[in-house]
């Protein structure tokens, strides 16, 4: 691996489909010494280990949680195609044991969160729990896992409680995978500062505008972190300005990094990111004269579009410095359209493309192959694909609109099947060690990870830190004949990088 890639952007997120499946008796335990951890579960049996999560697939959120969901039993599905875990376990060998989701509908609600969670440790007694779904979900039942000593493999969320330089006792059962705002901040200073070779802005002065809000402040402790470690000179020339006053400190704060003469600018800032923007072009700042840095947060295109007769068009508005606005990806799957992998294998998802292309009226167009992904992505989207065909009882209802072409590229599939795989990437690397919870986390701690559609990541010495490669996109807008023509777009003009 890694990504080759230099136009189209695809931002990644993450959730679920249920499947309610009822696992037999045995006796719990988190560990190998069966004195006092014995090593049966309830949620393994003679042919299958249950995992659970409990996420919105009903409610306002069921357009994330669906296919986030079907994501994980897509992985799942592949993993069990192709043979499934063979080990030791409970003192024999065994053989072809499939990996199954046991999953609650939580509705959003931080109740349910607690409620599903208890019982899928304690009474169903689950192996682990996979794609632990959303922000209000980790702060509730994050220590409901841990003091459990169940392993927690991806949570599709960056909360802060996770993060550990060095987890020790029951911290290190929690294996977090997306963007730990802090991580992301300690990238976001030392790529301020990097050479342009190296993926970095080549800054000779960064200003940083932060609020109050928890993401911000934790972005912001992450750039101070990251900082303490630069050379004494750019260290020196980083200007700090947090808002309190989010209705006119921002003008405040993008005048000062103006005056000091900052030439990168980090907006430390999730919820105001577009008014932040704003008070830059206020103070002066242009594409010709700032680099802006901000995080994968903050990728969506369509915070610089509007609504013209029912299409995304890019608002003119920001003509004077979209170019200089740059963000941060942790899933890089683009590829040259051009010259990069073309996608063309006959049957099943090509055949869906095909039918699209002759729905809009240009049959040929995929005769060459499906142009701008890499190959990694193409296989993770048959995978996807192929779940939706096969079992036909895991596609999601019809009337959510999914289909299984829809969910081969909706991006919460696509994060749902990253936490499926890497949790069945822990399975296979026990090696010979029995399928204890403690082996399991002593496995997952023994070895860099190849993360699907993703760099890797290393949760060796007890680092619990999310992924740490980023991706540098830039965001523009493409004008012909003095007019700009459709809606703000992102390329992707460094490959995911770790800033050490």
């Amino acid at each position: 691996m890694k990504k080759t890639t230099k136009t189209k952007t695809v931002a990644i997120a993450a959730l679920a489909v249920c499947a309610a499946i009822t696992p037999c008796l045995a006796a719990c335990g988190n560990g190998d010494d069966e004195a006092t951890d014995p090593m049966k579960y309830k949620g393994v049996t003679s042919t299958t280990i249950y995992v659970g999560n409990t996420a919105a697939t009903t409610g306002a959120q069921a357009s994330i949680g669906v296919p986030f969901n079907y994501g994980i039993e897509a992985a799942f599905h592949k993993y069990n195609k192709g043979g499934g875990f063979s080990g030791k376990y409970d003192g024999k060998d065994v053989s072809g044991l499939k990996v199954a989701l046991k999953h609650y509908d939580d509705g959003g609600n931080v109740g349910d969160v607690v409620t599903y969670t208890q019982r899928l440790i304690e009474e169903d007694e689950v192996f682990a729990i996979v794609g632990n779904y959303g922000t209000y979900a980790v702060n509730v039942n994050n220590d409901i896992i841990k003091d459990a000593g169940v392993p927690m493999v991806y949570a599709a969320a960056g909360n802060e409680v996770m993060a550990k330089d060095k987890a020790t006792g029951n911290d290190r059962f929690i294996f977090p995978v997306q963007p730990i705002s802090s991580t992301e901040g300690r990238v976001l200073i030392k790529r301020a500062f990097a050479a342009t070779a190296d993926g970095g802005l080549a800054a000779t002065k960064v200003g940083v505008i932060s609020n109050n809000e928890d993401a911000s402040a934790n972005i912001l402790k992450g750039i101070q972190k990251g900082a303490s470690t630069l050379p004494a000179e750019q260290k020196n020339n980083i200007k700090y300005q947090k808002v309190s006053d989010t209705e006119t400190g921002y003008g405040t704060a993008a005048a000062a990094l103006k005056n000091e003469g900052c030439d990168v600018v980090i907006i430390a800032v999730v919820a105001d990111y577009v008014k932040t923007v704003s008070a830059l072009m206020d103070a002066g700042y242009t594409k010709d004269n700032v680099k802006i840095l901000t995080s994968y947060n903050n990728a969506a295109t369509a915070y610089f579009d509007k609504n013209v007769n029912g299409a995304a068009v890019f608002d003119d508005t920001y003509a004077n410095i979209i170019n200089a606005i740059h963000t941060q990806g942790w899933i890089d799957i683009t590829d040259d359209p051009l010259a990069g992998y073309k996608y063309s294998n006959a049957g099943g998802l090509y055949d869906s493309y095909k039918a699209l292309a002759a729905m809009l009226g240009a049959p040929n167009l995929y005769d060459n192959g499906v142009p701008g992904f890499n190959e990694e992505y193409w296989g993770v989207a048959e995978d996807l694909f192929n779940y939706g065909t096969e079992v036909p009882d895991g596609l999601p209802s019809a009337s959510l609109g999914f289909t299984p072409f829809t969910l081969s590229y909706d991006a919460f599939a696509l994060a749902g099947y990253i936490a499926g795989d890497l949790f069945c990437q822990g399975l296979e690397m026990l090696g010979d060690k029995a399928l204890t919870r403690t082996n399991y986390v002593d496995a997952m701690e023994s070895a860099v990870i190849d993360i699907a559609l993703a760099d890797t990541i290393s949760y060796q010495n007890g680092q619990r830190l999310g992924v740490q490669a980023f991706s540098l996109n830039q965001l523009y807008a493409t004008e012909y004949e003095g007019s700009y023509v459709g809606a703000t777009q992102s390329k992707v003009i460094h490959t995911l990088t770790t800033f050490d």
